[in-house]
């Protein structure tokens, strides 16, 4: 296996162009250039263009925007945006402005300055090499200042743009001849690969309402904006559809009804050059109805220098927010901001109706839920579209199921897969985010859920491009197995072992780590296409489970440890641990549902875990009671194993509990008590996208790419629900409802479907192409 195999689309690999830049610099930080190559034709035309850049490009034909890219990829599979264009006869300009982050973060690797680009324009038949290379034209820019410290340690930098600066740029003025860098396959960007996933959409979101205006004062004087604004005395006054302020500071609050990710767009009207703009993003307000654009560890706050007149502005890279505040400093003319909205740009995912049911909160749960994995993906699944964007390896395994029942989509499961292989760690682990160079975060449950990940994709999709995975599968099992201690358990980890925002233990033998491993085992062994790693592999699970309810287990409290203590430390039991041991067999059977009851009832509970803060060591809990979920990424887990241990009354319940709370919301929160450092939108609080379908309507894959499939519906209180779900052997449906006291149902089944029917009182199995209906009691 070459590592060609982990490209995870085409490898283009013939080209015209050469990587070029302003000129002979292999290292930068913090740089933004425009190139330009201008062209004529006498009749209609086809401009074809393949194009990358590093870090990111805004692409232009004729001042036109026509598109944003590449996609974040590793530098030795770097990717390649391909686009046609219709062109007119005249003359003509492809300008493209190139941003270079040049720091080490989580979202990108550092790469050098550059731009590639294969443009041809095909006229009559005949073709004309417009590609990068010599004959391009470029200009630094100075618009952007570019000494400043992060925006977060996560991404780039946040933008203080001079925008009179940047329209004297566009003049004609100051370009030069640009320098050629080498050859496509020069280091560091040693693998083109054409983008394997569709290029995000765009879509227009309209202010909800104006929260707050007035002026404000005072402030420090902080080189990072953010801090500046965060500073300020506000003093409300009167909300108007458009906002002048003249020789004096003023501000706008604005409310787009729900979090969103893209792009913050103003018009303004400025009658002197040098006024201030300061724009900055929350997903919360102050009580003065404000942003604090500090209230998480990300500067939310880009800074605009106005020209005199009148403009449509925005950032070049998106943010994420539901609030915006503009700040102004008039200086000593006058600023009308005369209107607002936001650029969405999201991947284009679309609903398959996988779930609808006549309980109106639990379809809430399931659109809400969807909602939550549709903003927070771009051109990957990020964590959320705030503080951090960044794709982390341990949150795409909700975001991947999720997005495989509400929207039928493994593309993007798959393009996760492959980009966590390419970024995979030396001696085997799987990194906790990618693409990246850092690896202080690559987490046991990185490597863990990756490989639940792999099983869900087979499940789902059943393509055979997973054998390319199989040696970083081999080294990240190898990796894992060099953990373990005399009993054959997992314990240590070399970058700790983070699995919720909850005060649970975080080094050692832990039981969620052992747990989440033999649950993957058992998994990994269920299919044939996994046997290369080994004949053994449910043999293992079972010794690792028989091995942590021994160290584990706790008679005489009747509850699972999460670890043994440090010596001088009391033990602490968690609704996770105990959950998990629950969910994957370590718990004896006869045992699993009191359990199950036990934790959850709230005598037994202790405090709801506040997010970050209750990881700090002064926060250690009391052994008296039970940590309780601390985000609702790890109370779907305690759903699940409800549903699957037939406790269906107590599912919905705590279903209901957890993710109803938030009824009042657009969307599903990072943590269950927010507080300074959370997101209102987190793609691992998705978990009814995934419950509702696969278990209340009752619809799961078991083999390769839905080839065989189980309907085991668990209707409890529910009345109605129905779903269709777009397999690659074509659409599956199931509907049921209840009638007085039996259950009645429909189900379609396509052609190389099998669909096991697990109902309370029979078993059959039906081969498609079939349509079926039956009833239960």
């Amino acid at each position: 296996m070459t590592d060609d195999a982990l490209a995870h689309g085409p490898l283009r690999t013939a080209w015209r162009g050469k990587w070029i830049w302003t000129e002979d610099v292999a290292a930068d930080r913090n740089v933004y250039a425009h190139f330009s190559r201008p062209f004529t034709c006498d009749t209609e035309a086809t401009l074809d263009i393949a194009i990358t850049a590093d870090s990111h490009y805004m692409l232009y034909l004729d001042g036109r925007f026509i598109a944003r890219g590449p996609a974040r990829a590793h530098l030795e599979y770097y990717t390649v945006d391909t686009f046609s264009l219709p062109v007119s006869s005249g003359d003509h300009a492809l300008v493209v402005l190139v941003h270079h982050v040049g720091e080490v973060n989580a979202t990108m690797m550092l790469g050098r300055p550059g731009l590639l680009a294969d443009v041809t324009l095909t006229v009559d038949g005949n073709i004309e090499d417009l590609s990068t290379g010599a004959d391009w034209q470029a200009k630094p820019s100075k618009a952007w200042k570019r000494d400043l410290p992060c925006m977060m340690s996560h991404f780039g930098f946040w933008e203080e743009l001079d925008l009179a600066c940047l329209d004297g740029e566009c003049t004609s003025h100051g370009w030069h001849f640009v320098f050629v860098i080498g050859e496509p396959g020069c280091g560091p960007w040693t693998r083109l690969v054409t983008r394997s996933v569709e290029p995000v959409e765009y879509h227009r979101v309209s202010l909800k309402e104006i929260v707050n205006s007035g002026t404000w004062s005072g402030g420090t004087d902080d080189p990072i904006p953010s801090v500046t604004v965060a500073s300020r005395e506000r003093h409300p006054g009167n909300v108007s559809p458009t906002c002048t302020f003249e020789r004096e500071n003023g501000y706008v609050t604005i409310d787009f009804g729900r979090t969103v990710s893209g792009y913050v767009i103003f018009i303004c009207r400025c009658t002197h050059p040098g006024a201030i703009i300061e724009v900055s993003y929350d997903e919360l307000l102050t009580q003065e109805g404000a942003v604090n654009p500090e209230r998480t560890y990300a500067h939310m706050t880009d800074r605009f220098i106005l020209p005199a007149g009148e403009g449509e502005y925005s950032t070049t890279h998106p943010r994420g927010f539901r609030y915006v505040t503009l700040d102004v400093t008039a200086m000593s003319g006058a600023v009308t901001i005369e209107a607002m909205w936001a650029l969405e740009e999201t991947y284009p995912f679309r609903l398959q109706g996988a779930f609808q049911s006549s309980d109106a909160q639990l379809y809430r749960f399931m659109v809400k839920s969807a909602e939550n994995v549709r903003i927070c993906t771009t051109d990957c699944f990020t964590d959320c579209s705030t503080r951090e964007r960044v794709h982390w390896t341990e949150d795409l395994y909700m975001h991947s199921r999720a997005a495989a029942y509400a929207f039928g989509d493994t593309a993007m499961m798959r393009h996760a897969l492959f980009q966590a292989a390419q970024c995979a760690l030396p001696d085997g682990r799987i990194n906790g985010f990618m693409p990246s160079e850092r690896t202080n975060c690559a987490f046991a449950a990185s490597s863990i859920m990756w490989l639940h990940t792999l099983v869900d994709y087979w499940e789902h999709a059943g393509h055979e491009d997973i054998e390319a995975l199989m040696p970083t599968v081999k080294r990240a099992i190898a990796c894992i197995e060099t953990q373990m201690d005399e009993d054959r358990l997992i314990a240590r980890w070399p970058a700790g072992q983070f699995w919720d925002w909850a005060p649970v233990e975080l080094e050692g033998c832990l039981l969620l780590t052992n747990a989440a491993y033999a649950w993957a085992l058992t998994r990994l062994c269920a299919y044939a296409v996994f046997a290369e790693l080994g004949h053994n592999l449910q043999v293992r699970a079972d010794r690792l489970r028989e091995a942590a309810h021994a160290r584990f287990w706790d008679a005489e409290r009747g509850f699972y440890r999460d670890a043994i203590p440090a010596e001088g430390q009391t033990p602490i039991y968690s609704q996770q641990a105990n959950t998990m041991a629950v969910l994957v067999g370590i718990c004896p059977k006869a045992e699993r549902v009191p359990l199950l009851r036990r934790i959850i009832d709230p005598a037994n509970l202790g405090p709801v875990p506040v997010g970050e803060d209750s990881l700090k060591a002064h926060n250690r809990p009391s052994s008296d009671k039970l940590v309780p979920m601390g985000t609702l990424w790890f109370a779907h887990f305690l759903v699940q194993a409800l549903f699957e241990n037939g406790m269906v009354e107590e599912a919905l319940a705590q279903m209901r509990f957890f993710w109803g709370a938030y009824d009042d919301l657009p969307t599903f929160p990072e943590t269950r008590i927010q507080h300074g450092n959370t997101g209102m939108c987190h793609g691992w609080a998705a978990g009814p996208a995934y419950l509702l379908p696969a278990y209340v309507l009752g619809m799961q894959p078991v083999d390769a790419g839905w080839r065989e499939a189980r309907f085991a519906p668990h209707p409890g209180d529910v009345a109605l629900a129905g779903g269709t779900f777009r397999t690659p052997h074509g659409e599956l449906s199931a509907h049921w409802h209840r009638q007085e006291s039996r259950y009645h149902a429909r189900l379609t089944v396509p052609d190389g479907v099998s669909l096991r029917v697990v109902l309370p009182d029979r078993e059959e199995m039906l081969i498609g192409p079939t349509e079926w209906q039956g009833e239960w009691a």
